[in-house]
């Protein structure tokens, strides 16, 4: 958010009694005006397709710079051949990896998400207008059908930086206390209904995106904001799964405690099938989200989803239902003041509540935020 203007003038009647004298003091360029976005590339792995079996590790320290905003990791399937009549799974490429994982140098988990959730964190958590499986430079579908390779292509963003500046960029200049990504592998047939007869490799290159820290002044010799502000305010991606049984659901969230920016929904039948749960009956027709006594929404599917084209530009993919709390001000998610965010405490009751007709599991995705010092500043209101 902006800072207000300082205002040094002194107010003084032309034959009043005089004013002390008051030395202007200079406002400090904000931090995300005086600082540079940086990319800076990092190690690149290889999974051979002898080795893509469930559970296969494929390990990232994020390269050191600055105050990073996001990561880029860039996974090419290539190589792949044979006769078969190849199939790919709903949830794919993204559900090639059961985990992404990002741990802080302590070992603390900044985000903690399966693979197609970690797509879904991106494409409506509220970071960029714009979809990430639209290019044709960072987005090849799975090759398909008779004699088909199966090759595929897509980039994963890991998204820190939100707001208009800079909020939860991660201090990352001491190489000796890195933050790491680490990938596990889900298995072929998570990507495939039907596999190619010789399977692909797939290469994982990771990229970081910064900002720079700023001099103490700039090249006019303007004092600098050298930190982003609220340092040390951090964005976490976790989720959690539950169990839907056909009839009334009341669904206890404990992911409380902080502000909240994203909830995703995410419904799937009994099979584990997110593209049939709304034939099928999982996704409910209603849903009620209560916060302690208080009654948030209670709101049609269809209407929620309706809402969720109009503030991202395109419907959610089938099974998913997107509750953004970044739409301020002006509708649309992403560069928000926070107005509209979920405040939680420890002791705050969080529920959904709605019938099903179908059983199933419904996946919560919530990205909430431990704020550090003042998000906003004092002076702003």
């Amino acid at each position: 958010m902006p800072s207000a203007p300082i205002n040094n003038t002194i107010n003084s009647q032309p034959n009043g009694p005089s004013q002390p004298q008051q030395t202007a003091t200079a406002a400090l360029v904000p931090f995300i005006r005086a600082s540079q976005e940086v990319v800076q590339q990092g190690a690149t792995q290889v999974l051979a397709a002898a080795a893509c079996a469930a559970g296969a590790n494929m390990p990232f320290n994020v390269p050191s710079y600055g105050f990073l905003a996001e990561q880029y990791l860039t996974f090419v399937a290539a190589g792949g051949s044979g006769s078969a009549t190849v199939a790919a799974q709903p949830d794919a490429p993204w559900s090639a990896f059961g985990l992404i994982l990002t741990k802080d140098a302590n070992g603390t988990p900044i985000i903690q998400l399966p693979g197609y959730s970690a797509y879904l964190a991106r494409l409506l958590g509220g970071y960029k207008p714009f979809r990430p499986d639209q290019s044709t430079y960072g987005y090849s579908a799975i090759a398909t059908g008779a004699s088909a390779s199966g090759n595929f292509k897509f980039k994963l963003e890991l998204e820190h930086m939100f707001g208009p500046e800079g909020w939860g960029l991660l201090p990352n200049m001491d190489a000796s206390a890195v933050y790491s990504t680490q990938l596990t592998f889900n298995g072929p047939s998570a990507v495939y209904s039907t596999a190619p007869t010789n399977l692909p490799s797939i290469t994982a290159l990771i990229e970081g995106v910064y900002r720079s820290r700023p001099n103490q002044q700039n090249a006019y010799g303007q004092p600098c904001q050298v930190d982003p502000p609220a340092k040390g305010t951090v964005s976490y991606w976790t989720s959690q799964t539950f169990p839907i049984v056909n009839g009334a659901n009341t669904l206890q969230l404990n992911r409380v405690g902080n502000v909240i920016r994203n909830h995703i929904l995410v419904f799937r039948d009994s099979n584990g099938v997110r593209s049939t749960a709304d034939s099928g009956g999982t996704t409910p027709v209603s849903i009620t989200m209560k916060k302690d006594a208080s009654v948030l929404f209670a709101e049609n599917v269809d209407t929620l989803r309706q809402r969720d084209y109009e503030a991202y530009g395109f419907d959610v993919p089938a099974g998913v239902i997107a509750l953004p709390y970044t739409t301020d001000p002006n509708g649309i998610p992403g560069h928000e003041y926070g107005d509209s965010y979920l405040s939680t405490a420890t002791s705050t009751n969080l529920q959904l509540l709605f019938n099903s007709t179908a059983a199933g599991t419904l996946e919560v995705i919530t990205n909430d935020v431990v704020i550090a010092g003042e998000l906003y500043p004092a002076n702003a209101f």
